[in-house]
């Protein structure tokens, strides 16, 4: 309701919250009018003790894109002013599969840590843990049925790794039978 207030033809909202679909509820709760586009932004941090969040990377640009055809000068404007404030902002060329992306990345991250109780790299190592990765991003698969899912098989980020082969062929067959 506060946003359908503020919200005129030529406003621009870039919502960074979480979620896949917090872009369309924002759209749908304040009404025609104004650009609402699809964003996101990494800021990788780590917990070393409880109650204390530290930044532990550097931080990544924001992420900002048209989710409507109509949107798309908005996006490029909303481009320049953010970089005429020195924030480091991009625009894929696909900012909802960019969503999707970290969306199925955070799921599977923060759900497997706090089972194992290890950090990404450790949990990620255990045989155990890099199975439980699996089993929640094909969970989300099932559940969302996204159109695409974007891979980096060789050099991955953020572990500058190549998956295997055989890793490789079973996100196949995942896919394959969905």
């Amino acid at each position: 309701e506060a946003l359908r207030a503020l919200k005129g033809q030529a406003t621009i909202v870039i919502p960074l919250q979480n979620g896949v679909d917090i872009a369309e509820r924002l759209a749908m709760s304040s009404g025609p009018g104004g650009h609402i586009l699809g964003g996101l932004t990494y800021l990788p941090a780590a917990v070393p003790e409880p109650g204390v969040v530290r930044q532990a990377g550097a931080e990544k640009p924001l992420l900002l894109g048209p989710l409507r055809d109509g949107d798309s000068v908005a996006a490029d404007r909303a481009l320049a002013v953010l970089r005429q404030a020195a924030i480091v902002a991009q625009r894929p060329a696909d900012i909802r599969g960019e969503i999707w992306s970290k969306y199925t990345a955070a799921l599977a991250t923060t759900g497997v840590q706090s089972v194992t109780g290890r950090g990404f790299g450790p949990s990620r190592a255990d045989p155990h843990g890099r199975a439980m990765y699996l089993s929640v991003m094909e969970e989300a698969v099932l559940r969302h049925r996204p159109k695409l899912i974007y891979l980096m098989p060789n050099f991955q980020n953020p572990t500058s790794e190549t998956m295997s082969l055989s890793r490789r062929r079973a996100l196949i067959e995942m896919a394959a039978s969905r």
